[in-house]
């Protein structure tokens, strides 16, 4: 059998009406979701743990990502001159970094 455009695409039309005709109706999720727990009466109940942890996230969501008070008195010692560099510190953060990198 010699394989054709014209071939391939009746094979593509057959197909496709195989296919439409097989596909349930279409049904809205959120209507058939309402209709579903309305007839079987289920409900949902979060245990404390998820409250606790939802009610965690929602702090981190709104706390501010900079906290301006402790910048301002930062930039007030640096430009002062008062603001000093704890070199042991500096140390022990970048060994410490390295040897997560390492480990």
């Amino acid at each position: 059998m010699k394989i054709s455009e014209s071939n391939v695409n009746l094979v593509q039309q057959a197909y496709g009406k195989e296919v439409e005709a097989a596909k349930p109706p279409e049904v809205n999720k959120e209507e058939a979701n309402v209709d579903a727990v309305q007839k079987s009466g289920d409900t949902v109940s979060l245990s404390q743990d998820a409250r606790d942890i939802q009610l965690a996230k929602d702090a981190v969501e709104e706390a501010p990502e900079v906290r301006e008070e402790v910048v301002q008195d930062l930039k007030k010692e640096v430009d002062n001159g008062s603001y000093k560099v704890d070199s042991n510190q500096v140390a022990d953060k970048m060994v410490g970094a390295n040897i997560d990198e390492i480990v």
